[in-house]
């Protein structure tokens, strides 16, 4: 959404004695830098306006619109000098000229990348999906929201999110300002499909409720994936079960050999006992084979069902 500064847009300004200042000069920069901001002529942040901006011959500053955010603003008189400078000034909800007050844009109780998420599959004024899509300048090909109005959202993810969860396309350049001047695009965090965890620390020692050793990946890092939705038990993960069933006994076979043939096999399922019965040296040679067990197989070997009960419904962040 847009807004004006209600004390700055369309006001006049006047030096010490009262008399106008005609022909001075507004600047509005990024809030907290030197870096100027977008301005623009219509509420729906479409027609740029020039920023800096001149006073007219009856030290009156056009109307002006820029995207919800902070920002710093300074006047400076026709030769240079500076009347004002304030460095914190906030442009909430969308302005009026007539009396009783101004609307207040319900969207602006959230800040800049704030997310949250409803059950609907839809869009909302002033937010976007969290959908993996990208979001630029209007001539950036975003694929989510190309407008003026994503510039501050740009500008936080680029900031606050690496290139491996929000990639800028074509690359990263030296700087948020430097990659939204440029026309580039930055992928928007996706949540699709995915819910919200607490870091297992949160500025305290890890709680040991998720572990990097059931999740494979560390769970002290924000904004990291976790989870499966199916899961194929690993042998260590099966429970102990005493199957039902029979176990047969050993198959044992006998071969009567002369001590003359070939030497017996030393395998540990056979053994050599000797038998003089007949006077003549012989080897008797006795196999035995394995078990067998005789129950029902069950199971199926396939993956179960990981996710707990829940609603879906769509993650927006705020413009």
């Amino acid at each position: 959404m847009a807004g004006l500064f209600p004390f700055i847009a369309n006001s006049q300004n006047f030096d010490r004695n009262g008399q106008p200042l005609a022909n001075s000069v507004l600047s509005v920069f990024q809030g907290g830098t030197l870096t100027l901001a977008n301005c623009f002529q219509d509420i729906g942040l479409a027609l740029s306006a020039p920023n800096p901006m001149t006073a007219d011959q009856t030290a009156r500053l056009p109307v002006f619109y820029v995207a919800d955010g902070i920002y710093s603003v300074r006047l400076v008189d026709q030769f240079g000098v500076e009347i004002y400078f304030y460095p914190q000034v906030p442009s909430i909800g969308a302005s009026t000229s007539g009396g009783g007050g101004s609307a207040v844009d319900p969207t602006t109780i959230a800040q800049t990348g704030d997310p949250i998420w409803l059950p609907i599959d839809n869009t909302r004024t002033g937010w976007v999906r969290m959908n993996g899509r990208t979001i630029g300048s209007p001539t950036s090909g975003a694929t989510e929201r190309a407008n003026n109005d994503a510039q501050n959202l740009f500008l936080y993810n680029w900031n606050n999110f690496t290139d491996a969860l929000c990639p800028v396309i074509s690359g990263r350049g030296v700087s948020a300002a430097a990659d939204w001047a440029a026309n580039k695009q930055i992928t928007m965090l996706d949540m699709r499909g995915r819910g919200p965890y607490g870091l297992d620390t949160m500025g305290n020692t890890a709680a040991g409720v998720l572990t990097l050793a059931n999740l494979g990946v560390d769970p002290t890092v924000a904004s990291l994936a976790i989870g499966e939705e199916k899961h194929l038990l690993a042998t260590p993960e099966l429970p102990t079960i005493t199957p039902a069933g029979t176990n047969s006994a050993p198959v044992v076979t006998a071969k009567r050999r002369n001590r003359n043939d070939a030497a017996l096999g030393s395998g540990p399922t056979e053994f050599i006992t000797e038998n003089q019965t007949d006077g003549n040296s012989v080897d008797n040679a006795v196999t035995a084979s394995a078990p067998t067990f005789t129950g029902t197989p069950f199971g199926g070997g396939g993956t179960h069902n990981n996710t707990p009960p829940g609603r879906v419904g769509t993650w927006f962040q705020k413009l």
